[in-house]
């Protein structure tokens, strides 16, 4: 009887480990499959695009862009690529990181259209797009 109820205690735990093994290996891949990049991702261009779309195109390179505030007050704001990041700041000091972890980005503007495009460390490329309503106001 103490045998057999050995060998029925032993196959239940190694039943119980082999069903714990199995629930943290997927436990491990859950932020993997969460869509939390993509939530991100929509709340930064959201931010971006009520941020920058009345404010006056000032100055564009590939790596920044430089806005006049809307009511003219004089405040500048920078939207640029900074070290590994997606940034905003003010001329006057501090800044906001958007998107972290980005290998390499550029800004492209056509007409009243501001494209950003970016390539992340795992090599997936996105793009965000901001319409510039003070751009197409001015025309």
């Amino acid at each position: 009887m103490m045998l057999s109820e050995s060998l029925i205690a032993l196959l239940v735990t190694v039943l119980v480990m082999m069903v714990l093994q199995q629930t943290l290996k997927v436990i491990k891949h859950v932020p993997d499959n969460l869509n939390t990049e993509q939530i991100r991702w929509h709340m930064t261009n959201e931010y971006i695009q009520d941020k920058f779309q009345n404010e006056e195109l000032k100055s564009i390179s590939s790596k920044k862009l430089i806005f006049d505030d809307k009511d003219k007050s004089g405040a500048t704001h920078v939207l640029e690529f900074y070290q590994n990041m997606l940034r905003v700041r003010s001329e006057q000091g501090g800044h906001v990181p958007l998107v972290i972890g980005i290998r390499s980005g550029s800004f492209k503007v056509r007409d009243d259209l501001i494209i950003i495009k970016m390539i992340n460390d795992k090599n997936q490329t996105s793009e965000m797009h901001l319409i510039n309503v003070s751009k197409r106001n001015s025309d």
